[in-house]
């Protein structure tokens, strides 16, 4: 081994004079989060959600943690919107019945049941 290649330093720059330990660099990671506004939060989940979120997890070959991010990314997104649409209906149409119908029909759509998606795509299926 040359001396140059003693001196050379693997693994990431550090910051100052040594490297960085993991907790340091995950603190330093939530501060530029929380600065962005990015709030973190603890949550349980329940075994039947956790079912689906591990099979989906499974299917795509990703990690439990991502496909969990990416349900609750979507359903924020859409509690979002139908909350911005439905301000824009009381607001800048004046109308909070027509925004609180927008409500009750579009935050949480109802689901068809078994029977109704077996009369539209075929036999119905073993009862689940």
């Amino acid at each position: 081994m040359t001396e140059n290649e003693a001196k050379t330093q693997r693994g990431r720059k550090p910051i100052g004079g040594k490297a960085m330990t993991a907790a340091e660099r995950m603190q330093r990671r939530e501060s530029k989060l929380k600065e962005q506004g990015v709030r973190t939060f603890r949550m349980r989940v329940a075994p039947l959600h956790m079912e689906w979120i591990e099979a989906a997890a499974a299917r795509q070959g990703i990690a439990v943690s991502a496909v969990l991010g990416d349900v609750l990314e979507r359903a924020l997104d859409r509690y979002t919107g139908v909350m911005a649409r439905a301000k824009f209906l009381e607001v800048n149409c004046g109308n909070v019945e027509a925004a609180a119908d927008f409500l009750s029909t579009q935050l949480v759509p109802p689901l068809p049941s078994f029977d109704e998606l077996a009369a539209q795509f075929g036999p119905a299926p073993a009862k689940i």
